[in-house]
């Protein structure tokens, strides 16, 4: 049966071996794929030594259950296997190939070798030579069985094959054998000492029902006792709760009143605190009321005075132009009189705005004290042909015919520079207001403009006149 079963695993393991041929690659050695079965036994001591031209080169111990080498072609190799107690085996590889051959690919070759229990009454003489001899085939122009050799060896192992497998059913009959007889013995001995064990169980079960009975009997006396005096503890600990209670009843209602009165105390003093509070608060709001109406009516009549100033401002400056330009009378000649140099504008340094956050001022009710600047402006009536000469520009006669004031408001939250520039057509109002919390902001006739901005128009455009008026 071993042989049929051995044919079988061959034939499996070519026909695997001819379909892994068609994806193997080029190589220079010859690989095999073995398994390794134990019959009735484990892999425990298993092991493979592989001899190659006869002198041993590897011992495989792990993993025999499959397996896999590469064999170097033009050389002999015998692989053993072998585990104590059992009949070792050996298969033979001769891998020599011709020489146009050793580089082309082979298929992987597959096997399988089983091993079986060792009996001292059969010869396994025949299992000192291989059971198998793989060489390179000729006309399949790949590795496989000697089959000459396969079947010579074959029919030596078929008489030991025969007797191993008696001697294997033998030991299967005489197992199963020795099972029943053991599973016999074991029911009876179960049987016997399930009947002790009831016996013994009856023995004890009588005497724990003695001996529950007479404990029954003492705990209902000793139960008996204990509730007498659990009784009278009872009693003793009600009568001192309900004196505990009592003088706690007694302690809370005096806390209770206590507390009343201080809450009733506590509430007058808090009725007096709060009218007391609402009071300062009106008064606090009727003095910020007036304060703020006061303030409102100092900043209207310094609103008003400005325009005044402006208006007045605005009336003397036409005036003097009026004058300017009115011809002069005819008059006697007279020696002609020197030329006088023409005025000569120069640029003021911007006022730049300072880093450090404003100083609040103090509020002040009434009217306040502001510093005022007002442009002065002085005329001259020049000979025409120093205009002509000169070719004044127009933006040069707007910015010299303009006048420019400047004022410095002081406010408790905030400090204003206002700057004014008035001529016949138009007036300018630039304003830089300094907030107590820091922020600084520009504005230009109520609208909001940059610092760049501010400082160009309303300060490095002044321009003043430094020429000595005239003698004549």
């Amino acid at each position: 049966m071993n042989v049929r079963i051995f044919l079988l695993l061959r034939s499996a393991f070519a026909l695997i071996a001819l379909i892994s041929a068609l994806g193997a690659s080029s190589q220079a050695v010859f690989t095999v794929n073995g398994r390794l079965k134990i019959e009735g036994g484990d892999m425990g001591d298993t092991r493979v030594v592989v001899f190659k031209n006869g002198s041993p080169v590897r011992t495989l111990t792990d993993g025999l259950n499959k397996f896999s080498l590469d064999l170097d072609l033009q050389a002999d190799y015998v692989m053993s296997f072998e585990k104590d107690g059992y009949v070792s085996k050996k298969l033979s590889f001769n891998t020599r190939v011709p020489a146009d051959k050793a580089m082309e690919p082979f298929t992987p070759f597959e096997f399988a070798v089983s091993l079986f229990k060792q009996y001292s009454d059969v010869n396994v003489v025949v299992f000192n030579q291989p059971v198998g001899m793989i060489r390179y085939e000729h006309g399949l122009g790949d590795f496989d069985y000697d089959t000459d050799y396969t079947r010579s060896i074959q029919k030596q192992m078929q008489q030991t094959l025969a007797e191993v497998e008696r001697k294997q059913k033998e030991e299967s009959d005489m197992a199963s054998a020795n099972g029943k007889r053991q599973a016999a013995e074991a029911k009876e001995r179960a049987k016997a000492e399930a009947e002790a064990a009831r016996a013994q169980a009856e023995a004890a079960k009588a005497v724990q029902e003695a001996e529950r009975k007479r404990a029954l009997e003492e705990a209902a006396a000793a139960r008996k006792v204990e509730e007498e005096k659990a009784a009278a503890a009872r009693k003793a600990e009600e009568e001192r709760l309900a004196a505990i209670r009592k003088a706690e009843a007694d302690k809370k209602l005096a806390a209770e009143q206590a507390e009343a009165d201080r809450l009733a105390e506590a509430q007058r003093v808090e009725a007096e605190r709060i009218a007391a509070a609402k009071q300062r608060a009106e008064e606090a709001r009727a003095a910020q009321e007036a304060e703020a109406a006061a303030r409102a009516e100092a900043e209207r009549l310094d609103l008003e005075r400005r325009t005044a100033a402006r208006k007045q401002a605005e009336a003397e400056r036409r005036a003097a132009m009026a004058a300017a330009t009115k011809p002069p009378p005819v008059a006697a000649p007279r020696a002609q009189p020197v030329a006088q140099p023409l005025p000569v504008m120069v640029r003021r340094e911007p006022m730049r705005a300072s880093s450090e956050p404003a100083v609040p001022a103090k509020a002040v009710s009434g009217s306040d004290g502001r510093r005022s600047i007002t442009a002065h402006m002085e005329s001259e009536t020049r000979p025409a042909s120093l205009d002509a000469e000169n070719g004044a520009n127009d933006e040069q006669s707007r910015t010299a015919g303009m006048d420019r004031s400047e004022e410095l408001i002081v406010e408790p939250n905030k400090v204003m520079t206002v700057v004014t520039f008035a001529s016949s057509d138009r007036v300018t109002e630039y304003r830089k207001v300094i907030h107590k919390w820091g922020g600084t902001y520009y504005f230009r006739n109520e609208e909001s403009i940059s610092q760049v901005t501010y400082e160009q128009e309303a300060l490095e455009e002044q321009l003043v006149d430094v020429q000595p008026r005239s003698k004549y």
